[in-house]
């Protein structure tokens, strides 16, 4: 079995995890992504996390389950710090009906992510080659989202900032992301946090 039909299998058989069940044309979506992502991480970091089963659980999985605690009246995504384009061109996928707007500072990460888009026919996405201090404010339709993990919970500050006018906030992070949050989170906002199946100290956090 090559890498790329185990991934596809881990998905296909990974409906336990928060429901999820996949499409062919999704499958197909997300293995295009894993073989791009494998091949562009020769040239530019994008990911340590490259084998098949754990690069569906870690990356896709987790992203699918933060696609599902989206708002209701989520009408855009915005994916701050995005790298490899997660959770944006997860939901993307599995929502082509909902704008994506992926962020990120590094040049080089952009332009893999819009290699990608092309590739697997995302005419939703866009991709901003932006620091997220310089990005305009959002309005109640906007989600904001991002993944405060490896040392990244300086992200935090920043998407709360930025999240004051926004509908959503979704964060996948740990325990300790949530501790960090509260610190910037106003009393006026919900903070809601969702255990991730499988993943004892990975959680996934709401703020409305």
């Amino acid at each position: 079995m090559t890498p790329t039909e185990k991934f596809k299998t881990t998905l296909a058989t990974s409906e336990t995890f928060a429901g999820q069940i996949f499409s062919d044309d999704e499958l197909a979506q997300f293995a295009r992504y894993y073989e791009l992502t494998l091949k562009w991480n020769a040239k530019i970091p994008l990911t340590t996390i490259t084998e098949p089963d754990e690069f569906a659980e870690r990356h896709i999985l987790e992203a699918a389950f933060l696609r599902q605690h989206l708002a209701t009246t989520t009408q855009e995504v915005w994916d701050l710090g995005t790298g490899l384009g997660i959770p944006g061109l997860v939901i993307a996928i599995l929502c082509p009906f909902l704008r994506v707007k992926l962020v990120e500072s590094n040049r080089k990460k952009c332009i893999f992510l819009e290699e990608a888009a092309f590739q697997l026919g995302l005419a939703s996405v866009k991709v901003l080659n932006q620091r997220i201090e310089n990005l305009e404010s959002p309005d109640q339709t906007v989600c904001l989202t991002g993944r405060a993990i490896d040392g990244m919970n300086s992200l935090i500050p920043r998407i709360v900032k930025l999240g004051v006018s926004a509908g959503q906030i979704l964060i996948l992070g740990t325990i300790e992301t949530e501790a960090v949050v509260r610190l910037h989170l106003s009393d006026e906002r919900k903070l809601t946090r969702f255990a991730l199946p499988n993943r004892e100290t990975s959680c996934l956090l709401s703020i409305e």
